[in-house]
């Protein structure tokens, strides 16, 4: 592949000159992920309908569909790798919004900033590391996983799943907490 020769980098790097020049005045928290809580009714979970899960290998946050980011930009000649050491290519990225239901019954909304598209994932992550690198920091207790925000915040719960290093995030269309 020759990338100067790439009709899709050319355009995906003009376009991402244009969506820069734009976002300046729309991007007041940078590149880091943000969130805050409501009681439900401004609801981005039609957007979003897939199991997404918070995995403590993953080394980006991942999703296998360009349906499940908004902001879809694509990209050309990069790829990542699996646990597997498999290479699977990555399309595009995006941003992936997710409302999340707290053990209180708000939700609280949460915006996942960079996650990259691999077709070949079998299912979406998040990923444990770079939220970590972000400063934000984690708190176990049996099965569940507790995510907060520099400033103590809850921002997600999270659900041990058949693996010991995935972990499925509670959105707010379940009802994981009347099942304790």
């Amino acid at each position: 592949h020759d990338w100067k020769k790439c009709d899709k980098l050319k355009k995906h790097k003009e376009k991402q000159r244009k969506e820069k020049s734009d976002s300046k005045k729309d991007k007041p928290d940078g590149k880091q992920e943000s969130a805050h809580s409501t009681f439900a009714s401004d609801s981005h979970q039609e957007q979003v309908r897939a199991e997404f899960f918070l995995d403590t290998c993953a080394s980006s946050h991942m999703v296998p569909s360009p349906d499940l980011v908004q902001n879809y930009q694509s990209l050309c000649g990069r790829s990542v790798n699996s646990s597997s050491r498999e290479e699977m290519e990555i399309s595009g990225k995006g941003i992936v919004v997710l409302d999340c239901k707290l053990e209180d019954s708000s939700i609280s909304t949460v915006r996942f900033n960079d996650v990259l598209v691999v077709p070949s994932l079998d299912v979406p992550l998040i990923s444990w590391s770079k939220l970590s690198l972000l400063g934000l920091y984690f708190i176990g207790k049996g099965k569940l996983i507790t995510v907060y925000n520099h400033d103590g915040s809850v921002l997600f719960h999270a659900i041990r799943d058949k693996s010991r290093f995935i972990f499925k995030i509670l959105l707010s269309n379940e009802s994981a907490f009347s099942s304790y």
